[in-house]
């Protein structure tokens, strides 16, 4: 009998225990990286979702929020209109000081981008995007090279959208341009999506001397692609392998909310000391990295 409550009382204590590690969730500061501004109040979302400048202040009002990245995307061969959608971010970012600006420049301008590189360094922005689908270009391309090195010479971050399904050599890209940019911060967005698998080279990589290892992958979108699905341990075993402090929370707002975002990410099966780096740490730490 006695053998009998002790097995009992065992079970209940292993049952709390459990129900406890299953409810637990990360309350914690959030650095958003990846969130988008658009100004245009047509959706491409079946929801209907906007990310006007109300949107955003809407949505990231809450106190847990510490630094918001806020993305505009450059057009080709239009460097006024570039210009005007970079001021109008720094702009809004400056009314908004949780909000930073995530800037950017077309790869094909050459030489009209690179000086728009060095003016916006001179305003105090940090960040660059680039985006191989939405601005058709290859991640190859010489004129990619020279962006890179212009944002490193001025300690700019650059963050790669890293979903492209229609160009599988992409993430080998990426990891020559982080090979020949050694001095460089690059962030791949998404992980590379479907093919985030591709980054587990970085486990023999990381252990060469020569590779720089300037590398950080944002979990926006493969948060919402791949919470609750079967590969779930495959992404934070990948994570885990790369080092999980290159890993970063990144929304995508307006693709997820912001909220549905973070479910997703604590979903994934991390544990709360890797998410508390995830979702804070990493990105701070990565935020001041470039010494000016």
């Amino acid at each position: 009998m006695k053998t009998r409550i002790i097995l009992i009382v065992h079970f209940l204590i292993l049952t709390f225990l459990t129900l406890n590690a299953q409810d637990k969730k990360y309350n914690g500061y959030i650095n958003d990286t990846h969130v988008h501004l658009r100004y245009e109040s047509e959706s491409p979302y079946r929801d209907g979702r906007t990310a006007l400048p109300k949107d955003l202040i809407r949505n990231y009002n809450q106190s847990k929020y510490k630094r918001v990245g806020v993305i505009v995307m450059a057009p080709t061969n239009n460097i006024e209109k570039t210009k005007a959608q970079n001021d109008s971010v720094i702009a809004f970012c400056k009314r908004h000081s949780k909000f930073y600006p995530i800037c950017s420049v077309h790869p094909n301008d050459e030489k009209l981008a690179l000086d728009e590189i060095e003016r916006l360094a001179k305003l105090g922005v940090k960040f660059l995007k680039l985006h191989s689908i939405t601005q058709d270009f290859d991640v190859a391309s010489s004129n990619v090279s020279s962006i890179v090195q212009k944002c490193t010479e001025n300690k700019m971050i650059i963050l790669f959208d890293g979903l492209n399904p229609f160009d599988p050599a992409q993430n080998g890209k990426f990891l020559m341009l982080a090979l020949q940019n050694p001095e460089s911060r690059m962030i791949i967005a998404h992980m590379g999506g479907a093919d985030f698998h591709d980054f587990a080279i970085l486990i023999a990589l990381n252990k060469l001397k020569w590779f720089p290892q300037n590398i950080w992958f944002d979990l926006s979108g493969i948060s919402d692609i791949y919470a609750d699905s079967p590969y779930e341990d495959q992404i934070v075993w990948t994570c885990r392998k790369i080092g999980i402090e290159h890993i970063l929370y990144g929304s995508d707002f307006p693709y997820t909310t912001p909220e549905d975002a973070i479910t997703d990410t604590q979903n994934l099966g991390f544990t709360d000391d890797e998410l508390s780096k995830i979702f804070y740490e990493n990105s701070e730490k990565l935020f001041n990295s470039f010494k000016k």
